[in-house]
């Protein structure tokens, strides 16, 4: 096993043990909690996912991606104790991992400990981890995403780690609008590249850069359409049954 495998192991095994513990000791928590963990119950119970229900109104507050989450986990479990704190835990994991993988890429494998570390023990990021709201999961959207686009321009362009940029950028926006944010990074890299910062700092770069790559119209087309399939995951279920169902 490779020195930066063991790393990674390590750090996921101690991120479990800090952000899982007390997993199925408690119920959801005003305020936030109950109300979302409700309308997953509510969609187990009625079959009802496409528009979520708080009872018998419309919840119109919040993109369902969530509560689908939320009643996928239990499925799995068979337990709203267990399952409610499910989808925060694996979606910060992953949010570790990806801050570990693209630390190691750009700096190294002591970047990459250290990355993780001070993501891990940062209070208010551990602090979400372990509560059943939507942010942990848009923070892990919004990550995904930024790891794309930053190992697409900066280590391996290609096609499909750019559209997975967009993917998950998609992903974010339909479990909380902002998700859309992590668009933001492609002005920056195409800042970057048209005015040469990366050539004024050559000799000096991370290891793992080699140049910020330019996003091509076909590129950025493909992305485009990778944002529209992600948002469709929803949007295209809702707008069928929008035309076909008479159900006000």
């Amino acid at each position: 096993m490779s020195l930066q495998r063991r790393d990674f192991y390590f750090l996921l095994a101690l991120s479990l043990l800090v952000l899982g513990i007390g997993i199925g000791l408690r119920d959801p928590w005003p305020a936030d909690e109950p109300r979302f963990v409700l309308v997953a119950k509510q969609m187990v119970e009625h079959g009802q996912y496409l528009v979520p229900h708080r009872g018998a109104e419309i919840y119109p507050d919040k993109p369902p991606l969530f509560m689908w989450l939320l009643a996928a986990a239990h499925a799995l479990t068979g337990e709203w104790r267990i399952a409610f704190l499910l989808p925060s835990l694996l979606a910060s994991l992953g949010t570790i991992a990806l801050t570990f993988d693209l630390a190691l890429k750009l700096w190294g494998r002591r970047a990459a400990r250290l990355a993780a570390l001070m993501l891990l023990f940062a209070f208010q990021f551990t602090y979400q981890s372990k509560r059943a709201q939507i942010d942990p999961f848009l923070v892990f959207a919004i990550t995904a995403a930024t790891h794309s686009f930053l190992v697409y321009a900066l280590i391996a362009p290609s096609r499909t780690r750019q559209a997975a940029g967009w993917f998950w950028a998609a992903i974010g926006t339909i479990s909380k609008g902002v998700g859309a944010l992590a668009l933001l990074m492609l002005p920056v890299i195409a800042l970057v590249r048209r005015r040469g910062w990366m050539r004024a700092v050559e000799g000096r770069s991370p290891p793992g850069v080699v140049a910020v790559t330019a996003t091509s119209r076909r590129d950025l087309g493909i992305g485009v359409l990778a944002f529209i399939a992600a948002a469709a995951i929803w949007l295209g279920p809702l707008l069928y049954a929008a035309a076909t169902r008479h159900d006000p």
